[in-house]
């Protein structure tokens, strides 16, 4: 029996950002219930960072090292939030 709800993460305030800085936006899932939080960038290839900004928020970012379009996807408890993935196309427009 399933007891979170996916469609209940918000994804908040994705900066844009350039080769060598950081990309950087939030992930509530305070209304989506208990779960595990995954972040990809380009198929696991792109080191990303989560730090808690209080109980249920996280700030993700990620440092692109090319100039190309990244792939973000976000998955909770193995299930893709909705609108995930999305892109972020160079020069890094979320």
């Amino acid at each position: 029996m399933k007891v979170y709800d996916v469609t209940a993460i918000k994804v908040k305030n994705v900066n844009n950002g350039t080769v060598g800085k950081p990309v950087v936006f939030l992930v509530e899932t305070s209304q989506a219930g208990p779960g595990n939080l995954e972040v990809t960038v380009n198929g696991g290839r792109v080191p990303t960072s989560a730090q808690a900004q209080g109980q249920h928020t996280y700030a993700i970012s990620f440092t692109p090292r090319e100039a190309q379009n990244h792939t973000v996807e976000l998955r909770f408890n193995g299930q893709d939030v909705p609108g995930s993935p999305f892109t972020c196309k160079h020069p890094f427009e979320c």
